[in-house]
C-alpha cells in the first residue's frame, strides 16, 4: 500500500475536509467512534486548515472517541485547539 498515492501538493481549501465528513457521515451507520484519516498528518498545516477545526468539531463530537492520524513530530497548541473544538458545548 502507497500512502502518499493519494495525497495533494497543494493545501486543503478550507471547507473541504467538513464538507467530506459531511458526505462520509450521512452514509455510514451509527457508530460510537470516529477516526480522520488523510493520507497525510491531521496536525499539519497544510492537510487539515485550522479555520476548519470548529466545523470539524461541531461534526465529530457526537462519538464517544475521536481518533486523528498525525506525525508525533506535529502534535503541539493545534493538539489543543482541535480538542477544544470538539468538546465545546
Amino acid at each position: 500500500m502507497i500512502l502518499w498515492k493519494n495525497t495533494v501538493e497543494e493545501a486543503v481549501p478550507i471547507g473541504a475536509i467538513p464538507e467530506q465528513i459531511d458526505f462520509a457521515l450521512s452514509r455510514l451507520s451509527p457508530a460510537e467512534q470516529v477516526k480522520l484519516y488523510n493520507s497525510g498528518s491531521f496536525f499539519d498545516r497544510a492537510a487539515i486548515p485550522i479555520e476548519d477545526y470548529a466545523a470539524i468539531g461541531e461534526r465529530v463530537r457526537q462519538f464517544d472517541r475521536v481518533i486523528v492520524e498525525s506525525h508525533p513530530s506535529l502534535i503541539n497548541e493545534r493538539l489543543s485547539a482541535f480538542a477544544i473544538c470538539c468538546a465545546a458545548n
